[in-house]
């Protein structure tokens, strides 16, 4: 047996004068009286004898036992084989730092009782034993020290907000126990809640042969948790914010861009569309408003970028006519800003992100060739193309623009051909009728161009009353993104210098196509079509990632379509270098919430949002018992010998001695006044 704390003993020994001071006091003193006759002389003498003699004995080795009872509890007995630490160790503790830990539990963290939980466990170690301390989110050197200064260094560990890594400071923890344990027995002690997730990723981990493992998990969670989970949906102008509700019943949620509270949908999701009344980064907090018992999960970070309008330049053949009565009628009302029967996912009062401008052939040339790359060019199919209009479309495309052809029934298909060869993705051949009812081919929320469709919307979309079509050979290189029914190309795009050519194989009027008489599908179709058209920077950006999780170690990529390569760039505090492919590499986040990546001059490039990993909200955990079966699964060997894994499956705790010596002092307790009473009956009856 060793102590823990052998001072204590020493000091509660001296504490056995007390149960002797008692005896003393309470002897009973001799007294002088005046009788009137001899004769009781002799009596007072034989009592006054008999009270000069010890008297009491058990009393008295009842009041020492539990004198010593407390003093041995104070120094914190190891007995050998009840649970204690007999013998000096090399022990590594592992903490669980991750954000799960912040969770409320009983009235106190579940971090705080981890602490707690070593301080005992260091508390039962043998004095000189060599003990190091780590956590899953610390990428520190581990050092050897006593366990007084282990006690010291619990106050310096914080937990962080990412998620648990244990299997990584495992690892850590057996590399630096091969290396420097020395001849001690060897334990890596790990203290946790035992998430089940985070015994599913334990890496490359293997225990050595002569590494015991014990585990300390925590008392069950208290409490029900609700979180939010992040997400987004659709692309381009259909780009929009969806917040999956976690919990029970009917749920309201606070967004920080929005009056007033939102309920959520029957589905538990709130989706919100990506609009501002200003160009460039914005972000938005959505929480529950009022804070379980995990309250990072009860609020979610959202950043999304607003590009500059574009301008959609329509060619007009017929600008003379009535405007109903114009080839580019539908489709330049569907990209204008005031235009009605939009998709229900798209937010009619946020900024349209294209404006429309019809013009003559002739006009549309000149304007062509003084456009910028954000400019969108719509042909429908003409009856003859000019080498001028040639000239200013290949400009336009060379420099990043974008050009969307129609086909149709006055298009000359040898002058559409050969003028358009080095531009367009296709070659047209002669006209045919669309089969039906079903015109158009089965998409998917993955679909290239239609994803971002409602799956009603989707099935809506495949009987679209299209009547004729070009027979098409698509070009080597051109990318086909949608298609009809029975696989002929209907969108076709091809990269022409820095920008994109698109043809749309149908009539730009309702000559071949009613298409556009359901404007629920015409008008988000029609900006969809745009949008692939755009590859511009600021479409870039508003499909670029914004949301990462919190990490402290080991980092992770964001793509910045917005910075420049080969700069340098920061992130909170830290400097980054933007790569060939636009990217951040190893970029370390700590803690949720909102954050700016800045050039060197202090320019806004990017924005993005930090929330802790969704895997931190999932209360699913092991027992003790459990999460030792799993690392002891690490164990090399471990194949061949399984008969022994169950040998190795230690829960480190010493209470019993603590127990044992607690059970005897109660009844040493519970002894004493009876025992006293009896004696004080016997002094009465003598």
């Amino acid at each position: 047996m060793s102590l823990s704390h052998p001072w204590l003993l020493g000091l509660g020994a001296l504490g056995l004068i007390i149960p002797v001071l008692i005896h003393l006091l309470m002897r009973e003193q001799r007294k002088r009286k005046v009788v009137s006759s001899l004769h009781l002389i002799e009596e007072v003498v034989r009592t006054s004898k008999q009270r000069k003699r010890i008297r009491n004995w058990p009393l008295f080795l009842l009041r020492c036992l539990a004198v010593l009872l407390l003093a041995f509890l104070f120094g914190k007995p190891l007995i050998s084989g009840l649970g204690g630490a007999s013998s000096k160790e090399a022990i590594v503790f592992v903490l669980d730092s991750s954000a799960s830990m912040r969770a409320m539990n009983g009235g106190a963290s579940s971090w705080e009782k981890g602490l707690e939980q070593i301080r005992d466990a260091l508390d039962e170690a043998h004095p000189q034993s060599q003990v190091a301390i780590t956590t899953t989110g610390d990428d520190l050197p581990l050092a050897w020290m006593s366990v007084g200064e282990a006690k010291r260094k619990m106050t310096e560990l914080n937990c962080g907000y990412g998620g648990e890594r244990i299997g990584y400071a495992m690892q850590r923890a057996v590399s630096f126990l091969g290396q420097q344990g020395g001849r001690l027995p060897k334990v890596v002690h790990v203290v946790g809640d035992l998430q089940k997730e985070s015994m599913k990723d334990l890496g490359e981990l293997n225990l050595a042969e002569n590494v015991v493992v014990r585990v300390s998990g925590l008392e069950a969670r208290q409490g029900e948790n609700r979180s939010l989970r992040i997400g987004t949906q659709g692309r381009g102008i259909f780009r929009q914010g969806r917040y999956d509700v976690v919990a029970d019943g009917e749920q309201k949620l606070n967004v920080s861009d929005d009056d007033e509270e939102l309920l959520v949908d029957g589905g538990g999701v709130l989706r919100k569309p990506y609009s501002a009344e200003s160009v460039g980064w914005h972000s938005r907090v959505v929480s529950y408003g009022v804070e379980d018992s995990f309250g990072l999960d009860d609020v979610v970070y959202d950043s999304y970028y607003v590009r500059p309008p574009s301008t959609a330049l329509f060619l007009e053949p017929y600008l003379s006519r009535a405007v109903y009565e114009q080839v580019t009628f539908f489709v330049s009302r569907a990209l204008a800003p005031l235009s009605a029967g939009l998709d229900k996912q798209v937010d009619r009062g946020a900024i349209s992100p294209f404006h429309s401008l019809v013009k003559s052939v002739n006009e549309g040339v000149q304007l062509i060739q003084k456009s910028d790359e954000n400019v969108i060019i719509f042909v429908p199919g003409l009856r003859g193309i000019s080498d001028e209009l040639v000239d200013a479309l290949r400009g336009h495309l060379e420099k990043g623009g974008g050009v969307v052809l129609f086909g149709g029934g006055e298009i000359d298909l040898v002058t559409w051909n050969g003028k358009l060869e080095e531009l367009s993705p296709v070659v047209l051949e002669g006209q045919e009728d669309v089969p039906g009812p079903r015109t158009l081919a089965r998409s998917s929320s993955r679909h290239p161009l239609w994803g971002s469709f409602s799956e009603a919307n989707r099935r809506k979309l495949r009987r679209v009353p299209m009547k004729k079509r070009h027979r098409v050979q698509v070009v080597e290189g051109s990318r086909v993104l949608a298609k009809y029914s029975d696989g002929v190309p209907l969108i076709v795009e091809r990269q022409v210098g820095k920008g994109r050519a698109i043809v749309v194989n149908t009539s730009m009027d309702r000559s071949w196509s009613d298409w556009a008489r359901f404007s629920e599908l015409f008008v988000p179709a029609m900006h969809l079509v745009a949008n692939a058209a755009l590859p511009g920077r600021g479409e870039l950006i508003r499909n670029a990632q914004t949301q990462v999780q919190v990490s402290s170690i080991g980092g992770q990529v964001l793509k910045v379509p917005g910075a420049t390569l080969g700069a340098n760039v920061e992130v909170e505090g830290r400097s980054y270098l933007v790569s060939d492919d636009l990217e951040i590499k190893d970029l370390v986040i700590e803690k949720p919430g909102h954050f700016e990546v800045k050039t060197e001059d202090g320019e806004v490039v990017h924005l993005l949002s930090a929330n802790v990993p969704e895997v931190e909200s999932r209360f699913d955990f092991f027992s003790e018992q459990a999460a030792l079966q799993v690392l002891e699964g690490r164990r090399m060997g471990v194949e061949e010998n399984a008969s022994r894994t169950s040998l190795r499956m230690q829960k480190s705790s010493s209470s019993v001695p603590w127990k044992i010596l607690l059970l005897f002092l109660l009844l040493v307790l519970i002894v004493e006044p009876w025992v006293a009473r009896k004696s004080n009956q016997a002094v009465i009856k003598s």
